[in-house]
C-alpha cells in the first residue's frame, strides 16, 4: 500500500508527523482498519474501539521519535492500541460486566452451522465476563495467534504471569461452560 515516496515506515511516520498529508493519510488509511478490529475484539464496542483507537494516534504522533524501524510500523502501532485498551479497561471496570457487549467480531457465527450459533453466542458472552487482564490475553492468544513472549512483551509483564493470566482464563472458561451444562 505505501507509494515509492516513503523508502520505509520511519520515513512515512516522520512525514506524517512533520505535516505531510500525504503521508498523514496513507498512515491512517494503513493503520486504522486492522487497529479497530483489534479494539473491538477486546473492547468489545465499536464506539470504544474507535476512541482507543484514536487515542493511540495521538500517542503515536506524541511519541514518534520512539520508533526506530526496526519492526513494522504496524506492530508497533498495535502495540500501542493493545495498551491503550488495558489502560482504559482498568479505568472502567464497570464495563466487564455488562453482557449486552457486542463481540461479533471475536466469534463469527456465520463460522459456526446454525445448529451451533447458540455456542457461539455463549462463547462470546464466556469471553466477556473474563477479567480484563484475562480478556485481552485470550483474545491476543485465541485470535491473533500470540504466544506468551509476545503478549509479554506487549503488555509489558514477565512471561510467566501471562501463563498464569492464560491459564486461569482457560480455567474460568471452562468453568463457565461447566456451569452452563449443569444448569440445563
Amino acid at each position: 500500500m505505501k507509494t515509492l515516496r516513503w523508502e520505509n515506515d520511519k520515513i512515512l511516520l516522520a512525514s506524517a508527523v512533520a505535516g505531510d498529508s500525504l503521508a498523514t493519510a496513507e498512515l491512517v488509511l494503513m493503520l486504522s482498519n486492522d487497529a479497530i478490529a483489534l479494539a473491538w475484539r477486546i473492547m468489545g464496542t465499536m464506539q470504544d474501539a474507535e476512541e482507543v483507537v484514536q487515542e493511540s494516534f495521538l500517542k503515536l504522533w506524541k511519541n514518534h521519535q520512539h520508533f526506530h524501524g526496526e519492526a513494522k510500523l504496524k506492530t508497533y502501532f498495535y502495540t500501542i492500541v493493545q495498551r491503550q485498551c488495558f489502560d482504559q479497561l482498568k479505568k472502567n471496570q464497570k464495563q466487564w460486566n455488562q453482557v449486552d457487549i457486542e463481540l461479533d467480531t471475536i466469534i463469527s457465527e456465520e463460522s459456526f452451522e446454525d445448529s451451533n450459533v447458540e455456542e457461539a453466542n455463549k462463547m462470546k458472552s464466556a469471553i466477556h465476563i473474563l477479567p480484563p487482564k484475562q480478556r485481552i490475553a485470550i483474545v491476543m492468544w485465541a485470535y491473533y495467534d500470540n504466544t506468551a513472549d509476545e503478549i509479554a512483551t506487549k503488555l509489558e509483564m514477565n512471561k510467566n504471569a501471562v501463563d498464569q493470566l492464560l491459564f486461569r482464563a482457560k480455567a474460568n472458561l471452562k468453568k463457565y461452560f461447566e456451569s452452563e451444562q449443569n444448569a440445563r
